[in-house]
């Protein structure tokens, strides 16, 4: 054969490709299993949305500031939740000694459901982090519904039982309930995702909460539960509640500031 010829003979056409190109070895079919399916679909134009089929591992980076900052919330989270626990035993031993049901009854209501209810949709909350959002949101529902029932039953009895009171801790606590039920009327509505409502919600849910810390203070304050405890306990409890109290409706009123 002369020389040219074998040269040409060695050469491959540009539209054709070897046979080994075409059918894919047994190694690479097994590796092919192994990695997600990528598919494409041609919309209009040159646009393409590619759709992924198997395991896929997304990597979430955090920057420096988003960290410590959920240190922090956690660790205020973490006071909250203790000095919340020491207001409520507090409470719960002098209604042991007194058997004062609307103090009981108003402080579960206000400062353990309604507080817990607003921390549950916190982020770095720990008991409610590992719940999806709409767990969460169904939580705080259900927590807040208790509080509200906890703060109608508690008023209604001391009203019963000694009437309304003009002092700074009865008018406090009428406002409050007061507060209460609007807030929960417009968590209701808030619920159908408008977000006027949310926004009402939380205009109201501010104010009412604190309220009520202003009326736990006020009672506090009262000359029955200071005949009962000593003075220092009590200035330790008003600490307490002014720091949770503050910590609590901080992270609401950013977010409600972020939605006006």
């Amino acid at each position: 054969m002369p020389e040219g010829n074998k040269d040409h003979n060695q050469v491959l056409d540009t539209n054709e490709q070897p046979e080994n190109s075409k059918q894919p070895t047994e190694t690479n079919k097994k590796s092919d299993k192994n990695q997600p399916e990528i598919k494409s679909i041609m919309t209009s134009g040159k646009s393409r949305t590619l759709k992924f089929a198997g395991p896929i591992k997304i990597l979430v980076i955090e920057t420096k500031g988003e960290y410590c900052k959920t240190i922090w919330c956690a660790i205020g989270i973490g006071l909250s939740h203790v000095m919340i626990g020491a207001t409520n035993m507090a409470v719960l031993f002098y209604y042991l000694k007194s058997q004062d049901v609307h103090a009981l009854t108003c402080t579960l209501g206000y400062h353990f459901f309604s507080a817990e209810a607003i921390l549950s949709l916190n982020y770095a909350n720990g008991w409610s982090t590992p719940m999806r959002l709409r767990h969460r949101r169904f939580v705080h529902v259900l927590l807040q519904l208790c509080a509200m029932v906890c703060a109608i039953l508690g008023t209604t009895l001391v009203i019963v039982d000694k009437g309304a009171s003009v002092t700074a801790h009865g008018i406090t606590g009428i406002i409050t309930v007061i507060l209460t039920v609007t807030s929960f009327l417009a968590g209701s509505g808030a619920l159908y995702g408008k977000k006027y409502l949310k926004i009402t919600h939380i205009s109201f849910g501010i104010p009412t909460f604190l309220m009520s810390s202003i009326c736990f203070c006020t009672g506090l304050l009262t000359e029955s539960f200071r005949n009962w405890s000593d003075p220092t306990i009590t200035y330790l409890l008003l600490g307490f509640i002014v720091f949770y109290s503050i910590f609590i409706i901080t992270t609401p009123f950013l977010k409600c500031m972020i939605r006006l």
